[in-house]
């Protein structure tokens, strides 16, 4: 990726720079496989996430904020012309590929600056805002600054306060508003043709693309027992036969609707078919905020019949008309040291286990987790081919291990 690319990639991830060497390092290792996607939007907000995803090979798309909430909408338009400008402009000419920090946030922030971008999206808003020097001299003699020559966020050693965090909100809001609108002739042909698109379906009988968020909002509910409620919603028409993506979703369908609701470092994708208004594909992305020690074969063991437990109910759920299937199978695979593949790099929650129910038909649906802690990470179903038998190994050449349910 070219330095501002690299830029708008890592924007909302704020981490120390070896951070992100490790990471660039892992997705070096994958290089052959980093066929991205292009979406129907010109600012890609692909930070920590779309790294994670990728050193599993899911790549995932974080689409430019749409301010859907009146009251984001309304505070980003009481900024004058010359403000927008401004900030777009600094942005654009810093010579740095990712925002940093002096430290990293702690567990606990992370979880209050989840939270806090919830509630600043239905109207509660920093009093004050994030002091901006040149110079990392300037902010010496300051606890909590922005650097902007460097692009640091420079932070007390002290927990950050509430303030403090919606200012680091607002702070990156304004940003992403500031670009969009440099952006804008841009961002209106690309909506002009996601509408061509929609109509395409609606022309053949299919829903329109609000109806597809009101099923997407359903189906958030019953998947991750979530709200979408403090959420950021975009939503799209996807085109796999004007964008193609090589072996990433599991369906036939040429056309269908990305609704993805995000909040800071927590992203989630419904991929819903505009046939009928079903459920092709579901991801799970966000930052645990910490890294974490190896994940041991036996530490996979002690958790795969909770997992299963839990994932066999949202079967239930989806299919309430008591779908038999023939065998359940999980499936992981060991790195050069044993451990478990898909450890946590910069604190990524990453995929390290399936849960694959099977059918007679050779329909398959499969249940993706990251085992530490038990977070569903991505639902999907593959129809006409057996998935367990499509391949021997992983993307880095480590041999894939597939038991069942009751084996160890």
């Amino acid at each position: 990726m070219r330095e501002k690319q690299l830029k708008l990639a890592f924007d909302h991830l704020n981490i120390k720079p070896e951070m992100e060497t490790e990471i660039l390092e892992y997705v070096e290792q994958m290089e052959k496989f980093q066929k991205k996607r292009t979406l129907p939007h010109y600012w890609q907000r692909i930070a920590a996430i779309f790294m994670g995803a990728l050193l599993v090979g899911s790549l995932l798309s974080i689409p430019v904020k749409a301010f859907v909430h009146a009251f984001v909408q309304e505070r980003m338009e009481q900024l004058s012309k010359e403000e927008v400008s401004a900030i777009a402009t600094t942005i654009q000419e810093q010579a740095i590929s990712a925002d940093s920090m002096i430290r990293e946030y702690t567990l606990e922030e992370n979880t209050r600056m989840t939270e806090l971008a919830k509630a600043y999206n239905q109207g509660m808003f920093p009093t004050g805002a994030i002091t901006e020097v040149a110079t990392k001299s300037e902010a010496e003699g300051l606890e909590f600054c922005y650097i902007t020559q460097t692009g640091e966020f420079y932070l007390p050693s002290r927990s950050l306060t509430d303030e403090e965090l919606l200012e680091i909100i607002d702070f990156n809001i304004k940003r992403d508003y500031a670009l969009s609108c440099a952006n804008k002739e841009i961002m209106e042909e690309q909506q002009e043709l996601n509408t061509q698109r929609e109509q395409v379906i609606t022309k053949q009988g299919g829903i329109t693309e609000e109806e597809s968020v009101d099923k997407a909002t359903l189906y958030m509910e019953m998947i991750y027992g979530k709200s979408t409620t403090g959420y950021e919603l975009n939503h799209y028409v996807f085109d796999l036969e004007a964008d193609p993506v090589e072996s990433y979703f599991s369906f036939e369908v040429s056309k269908f609707y990305d609704v993805n609701f995000s909040v800071i470092h927590d992203y989630y994708y419904l991929y819903i078919d505009p046939a009928d208004g079903s459920l092709l594909q579901a991801d799970h992305s966000y930052v645990k905020g910490q890294n974490l020690d190896p994940l041991t074969q036996e530490d996979l063991f002690d958790t795969v019949n909770t997992l299963y437990q839990s994932g066999k109910e949202l079967i239930e759920k989806l299919h309430p008309e008591n779908v038999e299937y023939s065998d359940i199978y999980y499936k992981y695979c060991l790195d050069e040291n044993g451990y478990v593949y898909g450890n946590s790099v910069a604190g990524i929650a990453v995929k390290n286990m399936e849960l694959i129910f099977t059918q007679e038909n050779g329909c398959e649906e499969i249940l993706t987790y990251d085992v530490r802690d038990g977070e569903l990470l991505e639902y999907k179903i593959v129809r006409d081919k057996t998935f367990i038998e499509e391949k021997s190994e992983n993307e880095l050449g480590y041999p894939y291990i597939i038991k069942k349910i009751d084996e160890k």
